[in-house]
């Protein structure tokens, strides 16, 4: 409950948290909660300062100029976590609005199953940013139209590539013969993204 009420904290704090607060939640928490920050623009990922990925993907778009002066403060959720209930275990991205302002789910363990390299992954990034830059996505009644926009997202980043092969692997990887019940719809839905990027 503790490691939940220090997300809580770091995702509404619009200050840099002083050393000497992270030592002492390090300590009572025996998690290593830090917020991912770059100055050249506002975006910061708060999570375990180990997730490398994060911070890379501050570091390589820090000049995009579709990310300047936006000043969200975003929760990133893995297995484990208090909110990892509020995902689905198969999905290696995700985003919810809802938690703390916006979170992102990342299941490293499912990146590795499906094959995503370093520059899928930021396509998948952006594309959930994508989903907290839309101004629609609250209506669930638009699910594929709200995946469509926040693919834009990644393309306008450059990474249409990037993104078009990460969606052929979900596909891939859903079709494997344990896939669940609802993947044929999934399977379909990410081949619809496809068409709308190429």
């Amino acid at each position: 409950m503790v490691g939940g009420v220090v997300t809580l904290l770091f995702g509404i704090c619009q200050h840099a948290v002083p050393k000497q607060i992270i030592d002492i939640i390090r300590v009572v928490t025996n998690v290593n909660y830090e917020p991912i920050i770059n100055k050249k623009f506002m975006i910061t990922f708060v999570r375990h300062a180990e997730i490398q990925l994060f911070s890379n993907f501050i570091d390589r778009y820090a000049d995009a100029e579709l990310l300047r002066n936006r000043t969200e403060h975003i929760t990133v959720v893995v297995p484990g976590d208090i909110f990892a209930g509020a995902f689905w275990d198969s999905d290696p991205f995700a985003f919810n609005r809802v938690i703390n302002n916006g979170c992102i789910w990342y299941n490293e363990y499912k990146v590795n199953e499906i094959g995503l390299d370093q520059e899928e992954c930021y396509a998948c990034i952006a594309h959930e940013l994508g989903h907290m830059m839309d101004p629609n996505q609250r209506n669930p009644e638009h699910q594929q139209d709200r995946e469509i926009y926040a693919d834009r997202i990644a393309c306008e980043l450059g990474l249409r590539d990037s993104m078009i092969s990460a969606l052929h692997k979900m596909i891939d990887y859903y079709q494997q013969p344990n896939g669940a019940a609802d993947d044929n719809v999934r399977i379909e839905n990410l081949q619809e993204r496809i068409n709308v990027l190429a």
